[in-house]
């Protein structure tokens, strides 16, 4: 153990069919699975970037490792364990904190523009004992939760994809007394619409997500529908 704080990453499968499959239309599958990637692959690059924290990918349980992506060296790959994602998330948090860990935050690779203060923030509010932080996305779920000691509740019979996660899950963080801090919402890319939202950010973003860049502006020319403002021609 390099650090007293860790990412947890979670990913999935990046072929067709399986991913991205709200952006099926007008989109092929072949191509949300290939955003999918570039989103992945982008988003760890910049996860390594902050400072004293150790990077961790869980994959789903039958895969070992993407071969379809480079992953940053120092990133060690975790099999997802349990049958929904809410157990997935609990073993996950269990697992890094008997490594050790003081401090854990798990996210996804969904919010390709997130200002990785938000991630710093987390990891400092943690710095106080029982807390926990949640960052909301703005379809009513989250795309980050942090904490320094497990808390099992904040899982056991929790589902999701639904508007009101974020809302079920700060009740439950509530019941446990543990101190909470909500960090500023963000959005994930899911959608054509979300898409159109990326687009327009990336034009005016010094972040570089050299993959995410590039899908962005051939899906852009190739569904000219989607090229609704003029800050594509900047892409």
């Amino acid at each position: 153990m390099k650090h007293t704080q860790a990412l947890l990453v979670f990913a999935r499968n990046p072929v067709a069919g399986q991913v991205k499959m709200r952006m099926v239309d007008p989109f092929s599958p072949e191509e949300s699975a290939e955003l999918y990637r570039a989103f992945l692959q982008d988003a760890l690059m910049r996860f390594t970037t902050i400072p004293h924290t150790d990077v961790f990918l869980f994959l789903p349980p039958e895969r070992t490792s993407i071969p379809e992506i480079t992953l940053p060296p120092d990133i060690p790959t975790l099999p997802q364990q349990g049958r929904t994602f809410a157990e997935r998330q609990r073993k996950a948090f269990q697992t890094i904190f008997e490594r050790g860990y003081r401090r854990c935050v798990a996210t996804s690779t969904d919010c390709p523009t997130l200002p990785m203060e938000y991630i710093q923030r987390a990891f400092m509010e943690l710095k106080e004992a029982n807390s926990v932080t949640i960052g909301p996305s703005l379809d009513g779920g989250y795309y980050l939760m942090g904490m320094n000691q497990l808390y099992p509740e904040l899982f056991e019979g929790m589902t999701y994809s639904h508007p009101g996660v974020f809302e079920d899950t700060i009740l439950r963080i509530t019941a446990t007394g543990a101190r909470l801090v909500v960090l500023p919402p963000w959005y994930d890319v899911d959608t054509p619409e979300d898409l159109t939202r990326l687009a327009a950010d990336l034009a005016f973003s010094p972040l570089e997500l050299p993959h995410t860049r590039k899908i962005v502006a051939h899906l852009i020319e190739k569904y000219p529908l989607l090229a609704s403002i003029e800050a594509f021609a900047n892409l």
